[in-house]
């Protein structure tokens, strides 16, 4: 069997443009849909007036034991390219995952939607 290809993806983002339409992630048939909230925008820009950032995107799609792609943002300072922390946004980012199928119905408790903040899981 072939593993999943990861794939990366680096946007630059004018923070005014951010939240006007979704970030779409994937292939056609697979796409990862992210949202950003408007409240996100104050957090990016930071105390300097930073005006664009680079939003880096992994994703690695799914498989037969994980039901859904694995999806991970950063974001980065244009200039230094240092992350910059997102921490405690009043509205969530939303990522959507396209409806399928599944080839098998496995007991629900053993899906688990996982999700690390602060080094944690």
């Amino acid at each position: 069997a072939r593993a999943p290809r990861l794939s990366v993806v680096t946007q630059r983002l004018e923070l005014t443009r951010l939240t006007a339409q979704p970030l779409l992630l994937g292939d056609a048939r697979r796409n990862v849909t992210v949202h950003f909230p408007p409240t996100l925008r104050s957090v990016l820009g930071g105390p300097g007036g930073r005006q664009s950032v680079d939003v880096v995107a992994t994703l690695m799609p799914s498989t037969e034991t994980v039901v859904t792609g694995v999806v991970a943002l950063t974001f980065q300072d244009p200039s230094s390219h240092l992350e910059i922390p997102v921490n405690d946004l009043a509205d969530p980012i939303v990522i959507s995952f396209p409806a399928f199928e599944a080839k098998y119905h496995p007991l629900e408790e053993n899906y688990a939607c996982v999700y690390e903040e602060a080094g944690s899981w």
